[in-house]
């Protein structure tokens, strides 16, 4: 079955650019055959991306300013119902919505599709550089995209990068 990893962020928005930084880190690494693997500045397009054949992880950044560099894997539908948590976007259409419509246009089965979310605290404009939180977290979220790949997913929180 093929594959998709969408990294879906702002890389001048500072800590909301992570969803990126983890696609270019996987992007460094040797990858399975089948796996196709993209980046998303405008998360309106996702909608489209999860019109493909196949499975989907999108990684974005969450904000939740008390789990800061937190990496964790949610159901669409978890995010959905988060109180403090949410994912953001500088658009006015964020990753839920987009996955949102994706589902409610979907002419056949709705897509089949996992988030993996990095929390950040609130966004800073004009900054390219990362936090230190959220800069470690960029291995343990890359290593659980491989994972996901590999059909190993764990939708436990995967670890707190610095504690």
């Amino acid at each position: 079955m093929t594959c998709h990893i969408v990294g879906v962020g702002e890389p001048t928005a500072g800590d909301d650019g992570v969803g990126l930084a983890v696609v270019e880190r996987l992007r460094s690494l040797p990858l399975p055959a089948g796996l196709d693997v993209c980046s998303l500045r405008d998360p309106s397009a996702l909608a489209g991306l999860l019109t493909r054949p196949g499975r989907t992880l999108v990684i974005d950044a969450l904000l939740d300013s008390e789990r800061v560099g937190e990496v964790r894997f949610l159901a669409p539908a978890e995010l959905f119902g988060e109180s403090r948590a949410r994912a953001i976007s500088s658009h006015g259409v964020d990753t839920l919505l987009a996955i949102a419509l994706a589902r409610a246009l979907a002419e056949r089965e709705p897509p089949e599709v996992s988030v993996l979310t990095i929390a950040i605290g609130p966004p800073t404009k004009f900054c390219v550089e990362l936090s230190g939180r959220v800069a470690e977290a960029i291995e343990p979220a890359t290593q659980a995209a491989l994972g996901w790949v590999l059909g190993s997913e764990n939708p436990q929180r995967l670890g707190e990068p610095g504690g």
